[in-house]
């Protein structure tokens, strides 16, 4: 997901006025392709503290309601919650001490 793509999301949530569900899965989704922890400081607050806090919390389920029912997106959730473990071990300390 590239910044334009992530400008673009944000400006469509801020239009129509999107769940901030909506858009914590596609920048979660987004995470998760990229494979690069990284790619977290493109992601604005208060969405970024929501999925750090969702990834540290996760114990291999994750689960998407859709429009067409459940989805299973459980092969997601390591890979999630590894990339995010290896994003707040390498912050610089302080910055994100609450979730340490």
């Amino acid at each position: 997901m590239t910044d334009d793509e992530i400008e673009e999301l944000l400006k469509d949530h801020k239009r129509y006025g999107f769940p901030d569900s909506i858009i914590e899965r596609e920048l979660m989704l987004g995470l998760v392709k990229s494979g690069d922890p990284l790619f977290l400081h493109k992601i604005p607050e208060p969405f970024l503290s929501s999925i750090v806090e969702f990834g540290l919390s996760l114990d291999g389920e994750w689960f998407h309601l859709s429009s067409n029912g459940m989805e299973n997106y459980s092969k997601h959730a390591p890979k999630l919650k590894s990339l995010v473990q290896e994003f707040v071990n390498s912050a610089p300390l302080g910055k994100f001490i609450r979730w340490r």
